[in-house]
């Protein structure tokens, strides 16, 4: 099913806010971050609500700041299942290493074609017990 993209007012800054922040539990044993609200709200109605999504394909650096204050015990990066999506999980994974030390990070590569929206409860469960 195709979606209409989203168009934000010009003052909006995807950049600047996380979808779901303010619905996540601080000091959660995981935080799962997407791409779309769509993965999040998914996430969510699957039994997952420690999740996030920085409404695009870039994580920036005001990304890590909120993901920050929510300190959790472990990310999780689970971008959709195609190159860009592969391409933003190395990257943010890399970029939130350099924030959050150890083995704190957790790379979720989805097959092809695949992104969260479209995993069920128990895909999902294996995913962050990085059984896939």
């Amino acid at each position: 099913k195709q979606y209409r993209k989203v168009r934000y007012p010009d003052n909006f800054h995807t950049s600047e806010c996380l979808f779901g922040f303010d619905d996540c539990q601080k000091g959660a044993d995981f935080l799962i971050v997407v791409e779309g609200a769509r993965e999040v709200m998914k996430l969510t109605q699957e039994g997952f609500p420690n999740a996030v999504a920085i409404l695009g394909a870039f994580l920036g650096e005001k990304h890590v700041e909120l993901i920050t204050e929510l300190h959790p015990k472990k990310i999780i990066a689970m971008f959709d299942g195609d190159p860009a999506g592969a391409a933003i999980t190395t990257r943010s994974a890399t970029m939130l290493k350099n924030n959050f030390p150890g083995e704190r990070i957790q790379k979720c590569f989805l097959p092809i074609g695949r992104d969260p929206k479209t995993l069920d409860r128990d895909q999902l469960s294996e995913l962050i017990r990085g059984e896939k």
